[in-house]
């Protein structure tokens, strides 16, 4: 009883499991071993539940990163896409928008009602377009300057 006691205060406070396994193999019939098994089971629960966490961490990190990776995806696929066109614009304001680019020389295209590259590009390149002649338009410059 000596020995086992003894032996118990070397390991009562390691939080190793090998260590608390050997004192339970060597002393698992006395008061001790009980302790050595509950102490060695609480330690593996923790453990078990440490690494349970650290996997739930990573995978919330991976969607995370996952999801800002196909943010700036859809972010530079909007940014090459993009155009000046307005969100609502009819088709004979368009027309007319691309017939006044075509007066001052801006080259957006046939005056077809379909805002495409071209007028977009006649928009942003041009010098000219503060001399645009808003009048000759239905709808004012800010329902589709945006």
């Amino acid at each position: 009883m000596r020995l086992e006691q003894l032996t118990w205060e070397a390991v009562k406070d390691s939080k190793d499991p090998d260590e608390l396994q050997a004192f339970v193999n060597a002393c698992s019939n006395g008061f001790f071993g009980d302790l050595a098994r509950l102490r060695l089971a609480r330690i593996r629960k923790a453990a078990e539940a440490q690494v349970a966490n650290l996997e739930t961490r990573k995978i919330l990190v991976e969607k995370s990163l996952r999801k800002k990776l196909e943010e700036q995806v859809k972010t530079a696929v909007l940014k090459d896409t993009k155009t000046t066109h307005p969100k609502v614009m009819t088709r004979e304001a368009t027309r007319e928008i691309q017939a006044e680019l075509n007066r001052l020389g801006c080259v957006a295209g046939r005056p077809d009602g379909l805002w495409g590259r071209k007028s977009t590009r006649a928009v942003i390149i041009t010098p000219n377009l503060p001399k645009f002649n808003w009048q000759h338009c239905s709808l004012p410059m800010s329902c589709w300057i945006s």
